[in-house]
């Protein structure tokens, strides 16, 4: 996999543009803050992403992240809002042109992990038994902007890095078999997914892997998967339900999945543009799927 080729591919395809959002935590490049501040922003989402509450809307500056601590894998478990693509002060955004937010790791570090680059579950902030006592569960989940790129998290054969090493050894992690976003919600959710791009990942599945809760309304729009293994976008659900109007709805529109591959070069499995979990409601209307 030819990371740095891709991305380039990936940018001539899709125009984006977005407003700037009333923010509540940010994330800089530059930041040092604990806090995450507009005065003192946090240096990762990976060193706040444990105490983010919910309802969050956290918004990251152009630049490079590689985890907390470097270990290449994020963690939220309650529903939030992140937007990447700012200026360094936050006063425009650019997400795939002048201001990339990256998200990425460093393979082999100390606190490498192996697990997807952003997992966001709210699975348990919205449960049945709070529905049944007359909880909340109505929530919001929603990543736009942000560029997965696993290029630097991989295992493999020599520099070129035109092939990755799905066994680990004594010197060398494994190649992470997970994808760049993976989103499990709980009960009555909106799921947002825009304008993102998820490269070089090796999964068995999702490259973007979603498994929203009961009656999720779910939109994929305007993102690119590239050069992965598995399934570039797997819309799934978290539920089994026998009433249809229980199982999450899609909308998933303005999506381009291309050159996503096998698991392995004689692999029986993987190569999907799109996978579809059988009892959800899906419409996908102009999307790209293509070379895989």
């Amino acid at each position: 996999m030819n990371h740095r080729t891709a991305i380039l591919l990936t940018l001539t395809m899709l125009a984006s543009a977005a407003t700037a959002q009333e923010c509540t935590r940010y994330v800089s490049e530059a930041g040092s803050g604990r806090n995450a501040t507009i005065e003192r922003p946090a240096r990762d989402l990976g060193t706040i992403a444990a105490d983010l509450q919910a309802g969050d809307i956290v918004c990251i500056t152009g630049g490079v992240f590689t985890g907390r601590a470097d270990s290449g894998a994020d963690v939220i478990t309650v529903p939030v809002q992140i937007w990447g693509g700012f200026s360094p002060d936050f006063s425009s955004r650019d997400p795939w042109g002048a201001y990339r937010t990256v998200f990425t790791g460093v393979h082999n570090s100390q606190n490498f992990s192996t697990d997807v680059r952003l997992r966001i579950d709210t699975s348990a902030f919205a449960t049945r038994l709070m529905e049944a006592r007359g909880e909340p569960t109505a929530h919001t989940v929603l990543v736009d902007g942000i560029i997965f790129d696993s290029g630097d998290r991989n295992y493999y054969s020599d520099e070129s890095q035109a092939q990755i090493v799905r066994m680990g050894t004594p010197a060398h992690t494994a190649t992470p078999e997970s994808g760049g976003l993976h989103i499990t919600t709980g009960v009555n959710s909106t799921v947002i997914v825009r304008n993102s791009i998820v490269l070089n990942t090796a999964p068995t599945q999702g490259a973007i892997a979603l498994f929203p809760g009961s009656r999720a309304q779910v939109t994929v729009d305007n993102n690119v998967a590239v050069n992965n293994t598995g399934t570039g976008f797997q819309l799934s659900t978290a539920i089994q339900a026998a009433d249809p109007a229980d199982w999450p709805s899609y909308s998933f529109t303005n999506n381009v999945s291309v050159f996503n591959e096998k698991h392995t070069a004689f692999g029986t499995f993987g190569g999907s543009g799109l996978s579809v979990e059988s009892g959800t409601h899906v419409t996908f209307p102009g999307n790209v799927f293509a070379f895989n």
